[in-house]
């Protein structure tokens, strides 16, 4: 996007709404993982347990750095708002999954 080139209000306003939904949709799976680490170490549960929530922290810590990086490609102008729209929403709806899906893995007969 050249830098003469600016974002319309209206674009403004939604990615700025939609990143805030965004981290306020990442913000209870973040709690929710947080006190599994917790209650892994405290109840000194099986291994996996900890293993488990440190992935899920794991993954969702990188998209909280995404949606952050989101934000300041946004702010520097430099990809077309649709593109970060899309990975905003690619981020915020899907991390979550694969976060689940590293858990289940490790629950399964076939992650042992």
């Amino acid at each position: 996007m050249s830098q003469t080139e600016a974002y319309s209000l209206g674009v403004k306003i939604a990615f700025w709404c939609l990143w805030s939904l965004c981290a306020v949709f990442l913000l209870p799976f973040a709690f929710i993982i947080v006190q599994l680490i917790n209650i892994g170490f405290v109840n000194d549960l099986p291994k996996d347990w900890v293993v488990i929530g440190c992935w899920s922290f794991l993954v969702m810590s990188v998209g909280g750095i995404i949606l952050f990086r989101l934000a300041d490609q946004f702010l520097r102008m430099v990809q077309p708002a649709s593109l970060l729209i899309r990975n905003m929403a690619f981020t915020a709806f899907g991390i979550p999954f694969v976060a689940y899906g590293g858990c289940m893995i490790m629950i399964s007969p076939w992650g042992k």
